[in-house]
């Protein structure tokens, strides 16, 4: 996620010089981020409580077609030739793919058994294909992603306090959706609805009038109002 960030950050600068066009784009790219981050869970809980948890995955398809007619009206970046990476992309899908096998089937099934096996087999193959894709960049003249860039700084620290900010965001997401549907009962649109209100508010320093900690500290419940 912060390698995409810092992606799209630096096509808004390429694709305006002006200063002032520039800073529209970043605001109305920081504009479409809030707006997702608010609508998602909520379109994501109603979508699953009045049809099923896949049709979420349908929401793909418009969005990459509006983003492609989009796409149509802006001007082409200069064109780069380099050969396709076939290596690289096979092992960064297979690493991805076994570590993601690993952690999805592990958790709902559990360590036990031939899960357990089969579990085991696709981290040792994902960190080995995690491997090879570091050997493979590192030896390739164009690689797709080039090792080098990790070694400024002005990239480094913005993917690993993006990675930082992201996993403690979304974790949150996941462990309250859980929560909320799991030991408060409530539907998965309500669970979204209760996410967005955390994201508008999820630091509220009102004091409890029975105590002295903040009406936050005392759970969602009593903070989120729902």
């Amino acid at each position: 996620m912060g390698v995409f960030t810092i992606a799209s950050l630096a096509l808004i600068r390429q694709a305006f010089p002006d200063q002032v066009a520039r800073a529209r784009g970043i605001a109305l790219w920081t504009l479409g981020g809030a707006v997702a981050i608010a609508a998602g869970p909520v379109l994501g809980g109603l979508l699953t409580t009045t049809w099923t948890w896949r049709a979420v995955f349908f929401l793909n398809a418009p969005a990459g077609i509006a983003a492609c007619l989009t796409l149509l009206r802006a001007a082409p970046s200069p064109r780069h030739r380099a050969p396709f990476d076939l290596p690289g992309q096979v092992t960064a899908v297979l690493a991805l793919a076994g570590l993601t096998f690993a952690v999805i089937e592990g958790g709902h099934r559990g360590l036990t058994g031939t899960v357990l096996t089969a579990v085991g087999v696709a981290v040792v193959s994902g960190a080995g294909a995690g491997a090879g894709f570091v050997v493979v960049e590192a030896r390739r003249r164009t690689p797709m992603l080039p090792l080098k860039l990790f070694r400024q700084r002005g990239v480094t620290v913005p993917v690993v306090a993006g990675f930082a900010v992201n996993a403690a965001f979304y974790g949150g997401v996941f462990v309250l959706s859980l929560f909320f549907q799991q030991q408060r009962g409530q539907s998965a649109f309500s669970a979204g609805r209760c996410s967005c209100r955390w994201r508008r508010s999820p630091r509220s320093s009102t004091t409890s009038r029975r105590g002295r900690f903040p009406a936050s500290a005392r759970g969602p419940s009593s903070s989120w109002g729902c």
